[in-house]
């Protein structure tokens, strides 16, 4: 017999209440914006050099990923390239919002290439075509997420024979780069791992911490609201508006106004592009919820961390409000078979420093060249 509806629904209202009671709300700061000038300098320098290098230099193609889903991807290729980094990207993402960081990390001489996750970008969705149900973030299994970035690097990124093979990853993608490089440890000569998913944080309703939001999750999906939404993410009124400061505001992603406000612009011209939503406000399911902390457990358990044996340069921030450092740190701590394990510390950063504001993004920039550049 199926859970019935007014049992699901009395269910969540208690634990949210329970939640709303024991956590506190995140108290969100006025953010500093560009200037409009600002902005359109850097409009004018994403429209004409970033889009025209990632447009006109990217080789894009798709793969089938594990189950027969296809899975987006693009490459660029260097010339007498020194090897390969591939780039896997985070939650409610597409590989066009790193087409900056692709086109400066160009001069690592490196051939890049980067796959848009299941249910992500041009990639299949998970459940069906309707206009929001295939927005929404939902995976059967976080393996599949591990799984289908095997099949890349099996049959794309490594048919190239590449020297040495690097990995950038953001978010959620850190978590999947973690499980390659624990279960695949030949693979890669070295990560940078950017807010990797190592211990998911939530703000909806209010600031919710691991030992809550799973059993939480997983209560739900033993009720059979494994495709409802978590908590009360709900689809908002208007999907993207990149002049919103509120919205810039509420996503707790980055400081950078300009980047922001310039990304969301086109984002707002391809719309079939998101997923999840155009931050990290609404859009996970209960079943990607439950999946996503039982991949937070499994990453930094000491006998997987353990098995990492190439050096690792991690990026934190200390405003995240997405993921927690505690996870991370315990990750950094298990990795004891790692040669090396770097951590930098942008104590003012949210989220997405890859995004931040130019004297945090031009950190990650420059650390991950010459990370990279030493091997």
């Amino acid at each position: 017999m199926k859970p019935s509806k007014r049992l699901y629904a009395l269910t969540l209202s208690v634990l949210t209440s329970v939640i709303v009671s024991g956590c506190g709300k995140p108290n969100l700061p006025t953010l500093e914006q560009d200037s409009p000038d600002v902005v359109e300098e850097y409009r004018n320098f994403y429209q004409t050099e970033v889009l025209p290098y990632f447009n006109g230099q990217g080789d894009f193609g798709f793969f089938e990923g594990t189950g027969g889903i296809q899975i987006s991807y693009a490459k660029f290729t260097a010339e007498d390239d020194k090897g390969a980094l591939v780039i896997l990207h985070g939650l409610n993402e597409t590989y066009i919002k790193y087409a900056e960081l692709i086109y400066d990390l160009r001069k690592l001489g490196l051939s890049i290439y980067i796959m848009e996750h299941r249910g992500h970008g041009y990639s299949d969705r998970i459940l069906s075509d309707t206009a929001q149900e295939r927005r929404k973030i939902y995976i059967e299994s976080f393996d599949n997420y591990v799984k289908d970035a095997k099949v890349f690097y099996d049959t794309i990124v490594n048919v190239g024979q590449h020297e040495q093979h690097f990995i950038f990853a953001h978010s959620v993608g850190g978590n999947i780069a973690a499980q390659l490089i624990e279960q695949y440890p030949n693979d890669f000569d070295a990560a940078v791992l950017s807010s990797p998913m190592l211990e998911m944080l939530t703000t909806h309703p209010t600031v919710v911490k691991e030992g809550i939001g799973y059993p939480l999750s997983k209560t739900l999906v033993g009720l059979g609201q494994g495709k409802a939404y978590s908590l009360d993410m709900a689809e908002p009124d208007v999907l993207i508006d990149s002049t919103s400061s509120e919205n810039f505001e509420a996503e707790l992603l980055t400081k950078s106004w300009k980047r922001w406000q310039v990304y969301n612009e086109v984002i707002e011209q391809n719309p079939l592009l998101i997923a999840g939503g155009p931050g990290a406000t609404w859009g996970i399911s209960n079943q990607f919820a439950k999946e996503a902390y039982e991949a937070t457990f499994k990453a930094r358990r000491p006998e997987e961390a353990a098995k990492i044996t190439i050096p690792i340069l991690m990026f934190q921030s200390g405003e995240d409000w997405i993921v927690g450092l505690d996870g991370m740190n315990e990750f950094r701590d298990n990795a004891v078979n790692s040669p090396s394990f770097d951590v930098v510390v942008f104590p003012d950063s949210y989220h997405e420093s890859y995004m931040e504001r130019d004297y945090i993004r031009d950190v990650v920039v420059s650390s991950t060249i010459d990370f990279f550049g030493s091997f």
